[in-house]
C-alpha cells in the first residue's frame, strides 16, 4: 500500500486485502520529516462473539449468555429455529459479471441450463439484489456444487467461503444480522462449482432460542440464572472441541478467481444502511463504479470476556 502523509497528524486510509487466519509480517518506509505511531488492522463485516448487549467485566454469566457465545464461536446460528418463510433465489436471477466468456455463455442459455450457475476453467462471478421485509439475523444456504471453491460477498462486506469439494446439496453460507432493505450477494465460482438456488431465511434468535438450540446439539447450559464454575468449564471443553473441527475443515479463501470492484445497488448489513440508495430491479445490476463503501458493523463491546461465572 502507498499512503500519502496528511498535512497534519491523523488517521490515513491504507485500502483493504484478504487476509487469512495466521501470523504476518508489516515493513514500513517512511519518507523524511513522518512519524508512524498507530496501525489499525480491522476486519469490515464480522459476527462479534459475544452475549446480548456486549460483554460486560461485572457482570455474572448466565446459561443464556453462554448459549448465545457458544453457538456464535462454533459458527452454527444457521441451527436456529426459522422465524419466517425464507426467501429463495435461483441461479437464473443472478446477473453474469465476468468473464467475458461466461457472459455469453449465459445469454445464450435456455431451460435448465439457465437456472444453474456453472464455472468453467476461467471461473464465473455473478451479483443478485434482493429485499428484506425486515430487520433480524438470517441465515444464507446454497444449493450448490463445490468444485473448485465459492466465494461469497454480502453487501461488498460479510465474505464466506466454500471449501473445494465433491457432491451437491444445501450448504450453510453464513448467519448475520441485516437491516430491512435491499441487499446484495456477489458470488465467484471456481472451475466446476455450480449453484441452482440460494436459500435466506430469518432466525429465532432470542436467548431461549439459543439455549433450546445448544441443548438440541448436545449441551445443556442449565436452568435459568448464572452459571455455575463447573458448568462453564464444561462449556469451555465442548466449544474447544467443536471449534477444532470447525477449524480443520477451513481451507481460505482458494477460488482462483480475482475480484473486481462491483457496484452495490445498497449497502445495508447488520442494520445499518450507508450510501446512496438506488432503486434497481433484482436482475439489473449497474456497471462497475469504482470500490464499494464498506458499511459499518456496530461495534463489538470494549471489553474482554472477564465477567465473573
Amino acid at each position: 500500500f502507498t499512503l500519502l502523509p496528511p498535512a497534519e497528524t491523523g488517521w490515513v486510509f491504507a485500502g483493504s486485502i484478504h487476509l487469512d487466519p495466521g501470523a504476518y509480517a508489516a515493513q514500513f518506509l517512511l519518507p523524511p520529516g513522518s512519524t508512524l505511531s498507530q496501525v489499525e488492522i480491522a476486519p469490515p463485516c464480522v459476527n462479534s462473539i459475544e452475549p446480548a448487549g456486549g460483554w460486560k467485566p461485572t457482570a455474572v454469566t448466565t446459561s443464556q449468555d453462554l448459549a448465545v457465545t457458544a453457538l456464535k464461536a462454533i459458527d452454527v446460528e444457521h441451527e436456529l429455529p426459522p422465524a419466517a418463510t425464507p426467501i429463495e433465489i435461483t441461479g437464473d436471477q443472478f446477473q453474469v459479471e465476468a468473464p467475458a466468456q461466461a457472459v455469453e455463455d449465459r445469454a445464450k442459455a435456455t431451460g435448465l441450463d439457465a437456472m444453474t450457475l456453472r464455472a468453467t476453467r476461467s471461473g464465473l462471478r455473478a451479483i443478485v439484489a434482493f429485499e428484506l421485509p425486515e430487520a433480524g439475523l438470517y441465515s444464507v444456504s446454497g444449493f450448490v456444487s463445490p468444485g473448485a471453491g465459492q466465494r461469497w460477498l454480502a453487501d461488498g462486506c460479510r465474505k464466506a467461503v466454500v471449501c473445494p469439494g465433491q457432491g451437491t446439496g444445501w450448504r450453510p453460507i453464513l448467519s448475520q444480522t441485516f437491516a430491512a432493505g435491499r441487499h446484495t450477494l456477489v458470488l465467484t465460482l471456481g472451475d466446476g462449482a455450480t449453484l441452482e438456488r440460494v436459500r435466506i431465511e430469518k432466525k429465532k434468535s432470542e436467548p431461549a432460542d439459543y439455549v433450546a438450540t445448544l441443548k438440541r446439539l448436545g449441551f445443556d447450559p442449565g436452568p435459568d440464572g448464572p452459571v455455575a464454575r463447573g458448568r462453564a468449564l464444561d462449556a469451555i471443553g465442548f466449544v474447544r472441541e467443536q471449534r477444532r473441527r470447525l477449524i480443520a475443515s477451513l481451507c481460505g479463501d482458494q477460488v482462483p478467481f480475482e475480484e473486481t470492484p462491483t457496484a452495490l445497488p445498497t449497502q445495508q448489513v447488520a442494520g445499518t444502511a450507508t450510501g446512496t440508495r438506488r432503486t434497481l430491479p433484482p436482475s439489473r445490476v449497474e456497471p462497475p463504479i469504482g470500490l464499494p463503501i464498506l458499511p459499518p458493523q456496530p461495534p463489538a463491546s470494549g471489553t474482554s470476556p472477564g465477567g465473573g461465572v
